[in-house]
């Protein structure tokens, strides 16, 4: 297990989520999202095609497992919005195109983060991914998803197989998130880990500074994933 903490924060009156911590990558796999287009609206993907209506570039379904799988790290700002079909790119509006680009420069949408003619579901916004990224997403809860992946993912280690959390223990985790969660990878043992909420956070000097008020407070949740009995086990 890498040794790290991540911060969820999700606001579901924005349709908003702040994550510190969780990659482009895992956010794919873990929402499944390989059956969508991807516009890029900041970053210089490989595995893409350009759309001249937009002056953008745009990657089809058939390329999203390779370009999950880039390093959009190095991109420095890294924004896209899904869309259904390439035929919708042609029927983006002028107004549409501005709503884009601001949402691309300003990480965070001018009105709204749904673009009519595009149909789209999410909207990524971040720079140095993984960082401090915003994820708009039509419904939060679909972020359960990237919890439970989140979790399998660093408590697998080495091992070949691990069970799925429950839904009762995502649904917890998931309620904390929105008071802003931190999941401490860093002082983890053995096969737990500590979370703890700490609210909204304004800077990665901020979350920091939270996180090691946090730590040596006594509360919140742990959880740990018993290997013997294969069963996730919070308290």
């Amino acid at each position: 297990m890498k040794n790290y903490s991540i911060y969820i924060k999700i606001n579901e009156e924005k349709n908003l989520i702040h994550t510190s911590g969780i990659t482009f990558k895992e956010f794919f796999k873990g929402i499944d999202i390989n059956n969508r287009g991807f516009l890029i609206l900041a970053g210089y993907p490989y595995n893409c095609e350009f759309n001249m209506n937009l002056f953008l570039e745009y990657v089809t379904k058939s390329q999203a497992e390779a370009f999950a799988d880039e390093d959009v790290y190095s991109f420095g700002d890294f924004c896209w919005v899904d869309f259904e079909e390439e035929e919708q790119l042609n029927c983006v509006t002028k107004d549409e195109l501005a709503e884009l680009l601001y949402m691309s420069h300003m990480k965070e949408p001018l009105y709204n983060f749904k673009i009519k003619s595009l149909n789209n579901k999410y909207s990524y916004l971040c720079h140095d991914d993984g960082w401090w990224n915003n994820v708009y997403i039509d419904n939060t809860e679909e972020y359960k998803r990237v919890i439970k992946y989140k979790l399998m993912k660093e408590f697998k280690g080495r091992r070949k197989i691990i069970c799925e959390p429950n839904n009762d223990l995502i649904e917890i985790v998931y309620k904390m998130c929105k008071e802003g969660l931190v999941i401490d990878f860093e002082k983890k043992e053995f096969d737990s880990v500590n979370l703890f909420c700490v609210g909204d956070i304004a800077t990665m000097d901020d979350l920091e500074i939270k996180i090691d008020r946090y730590r040596n407070k006594l509360g919140g949740l742990s959880i740990t994933y018993n290997s013997r009995k294969k069963l996730w086990e919070y308290y």
